[in-house]
């Protein structure tokens, strides 16, 4: 014996009960509605993109082809615990592939459509609710409620050219109660499919995007060097700490209330919420400021994170120049800002040239010299912030490759005593700050809402570069790993940006970049 399942993936409600009346069961019957030989059941899949929250701060975003593509859509049967309702065979879960359109309707709340006849084997009882998960693949065995919403998805998984995986969309009712499946009633079913009206199904994509855009190439930075202003040439971006798994069905409390989050976080009426349950497996930030390769414009889909635990950040890369775009290499030392490597280590010999001698020569008379700017090099920190030492945004002084470590004095205006460790010494003296070849960085957190950081799913989070403030985080050597960091002198340095998500939910964030 066989079922029909009727699937209509729809911009909107087109399945309608047959004039001849419900089928037996149907609206008060006596009767299941799938007790007859052949049975439909008729559902609409919806994408919940809309402008619900948008609105308030700008608009929404359609999804592209790519990010509206649909290969496959899974659907799974529950019964009114949860527990698997099979529905071919062993299985509680059929799998089809629609033949998708995508448009731009009047409703900004719609971008797919399509229509589906799905045939269900040794259909055995009638479901009281499913789960739809799109372009994922499963051919497992039944599977509850619990323990699908339990999956996870690697975020390098959450994109690719079958589509974009995307599953039961998840908010609070009007009871406060967690709606995370599509409950299915007698009038879904019928014995033709003119029978039955459609169930609506709403999904959302578990990825969100982030862009980041400019409305300049440089900046003023409000520094003069040498009398000159400074200007930051914006080069690339890229995110750190991003999010490894993120949950197939997305996770709320019914607890949150709109004044602890401090924005409105659900909305029924679109069948959407605005924040999530995502705790945080990305590593600690780190990045090598010369893989940050990202372009102005580019789009980076990232899994979605919300606790405050390594939160996602974007690292954008910038060139220090002047006002004809030839680069400005700074150093600071002492508070005292320098043109350059070269002129740092001058600065520095001459600091020193009374303190540490090399000596030259076998025997006595010997000749001591003055240690000189050539003889010192610099490394770049590897301190974490938090940790003690010389940070990533920092050098320490060293001895060149070459120059010996042998015979090194000291000397008190009378007599010279040796050196046990020269490097040692150097590296006792206060560290240097060097933006080698104009290399700078700022970064902040991608913002949810005002003062909330964090990715929600179905989000994309519009960062728009309008400033920058000071000369950002300095880099002496972009191919090491970098801790992002604000140096601790430095409370001039930010960037400003404006954050808008929008529905895919679009949040644009307009940026002063720095601290």
């Amino acid at each position: 014996m066989k079922k029909y399942f009727f699937l209509a993936l729809a911009a909107f409600a087109f399945a309608a009960c047959s004039e001849d009346g419900p089928a037996a069961g149907v609206n008060g019957g006596d009767e299941p509605a799938v007790s007859g030989e052949k049975m439909y059941v008729a559902v609409s899949v919806q994408s919940n993109d809309d402008s619900s929250r948008a609105a308030t701060i700008g608009g929404y975003a359609d999804g592209t082809a790519d990010e509206q593509k649909v290969s496959k859509a899974i659907f799974f049967f529950f019964d009114e615990n949860g527990l698997p309702v099979n529905v071919q065979g062993d299985k509680n879960y059929v799998t089809v592939t629609p033949a998708m359109n995508t448009q731009n309707p009047a409703d900004d709340n719609i971008t797919s459509l399509s229509n589906e006849i799905l045939v269900l084997d040794q259909y055995k009882s009638q479901p009281a609710s499913l789960v739809a998960v799109l372009n994922w693949d499963y051919t497992g065995a039944s599977i509850s409620h619990a323990a699908l919403t339990d999956k996870v998805v690697a975020t390098s998984a959450l994109s690719s050219a079958s589509g974009f995986i995307m599953s039961n969309s998840v908010y609070m009712d009007g009871s406060n109660a967690v709606v995370d499946r599509t409950a299915l009633v007698d009038a879904n079913f019928g014995k033709d499919a003119a029978s039955c009206t459609p169930a609506k199904i709403y999904v959302e994509r578990i990825a969100a995007k982030v862009s980041v855009t400019s409305t300049a190439t440089k900046f003023d930075t409000s520094v003069e060097v040498d009398s000159e202003t400074v200007y930051a040439q914006i080069m690339g971006w890229d995110l750190v700490s991003v999010q490894k798994e993120s949950s197939l069905v997305k996770k709320i409390d019914n607890t949150w209330t709109e004044g602890a989050l401090g924005f409105a976080w659900n909305n029924p009426t679109f069948y959407r919420s605005h924040w999530a349950d995502a705790n945080s497996d990305a590593d600690a930030p780190k990045f090598v400021y010369d893989n940050l390769a990202e372009s102005l414009g580019a789009t980076v889909y990232v899994g979605e994170q919300t606790d405050g635990v390594n939160r996602t950040m974007y690292i954008v890369k910038a060139k220090l120049v002047d006002e004809n775009d030839a680069t400005v290499e700074i150093a600071k030392w002492y508070g005292t800002e320098y043109a350059g490597i070269s002129a740092l280590k001058t600065a520095v010999a001459n600091s020193l040239s009374h303190k540490f001698y090399l000596r030259d020569g076998d025997a006595a008379p010997y000749t001591y010299s003055p240690i000189s700017a050539d003889q010192i090099d610099l490394v770049q920190g590897t301190a974490a912030p938090g940790e003690e030492g010389v940070k990533t945004y920092e050098v320490y002084f060293t001895l060149a490759s070459g120059v010996s470590t042998a015979n090194w004095f000291t000397y008190n205006g009378v007599d010279y005593a040796p050196v046990a460790d020269i490097n040692a010494e150097l590296a006792k003296i206060d560290p240097a700050k060097v933006w080698a070849n104009g290399e700078a960085y700022y970064f902040a957190e991608v913002m949810h809402h005002d003062t909330t950081p964090g990715i929600v799913r179905n989000h994309s989070y519009a960062i728009n570069i309008k400033g920058v403030k000071g000369l950002g985080t300095p880099v002496y050597d972009g191919s090491e790993n970098i801790d992002p960091t604000v140096p601790s002198d430095d409370n001039q340095s930010y960037i400003s940006a404006e954050i808008n998500v929008l529905a895919w939910s679009l949040v644009n964030n307009d940026v002063t970049l720095g601290q």
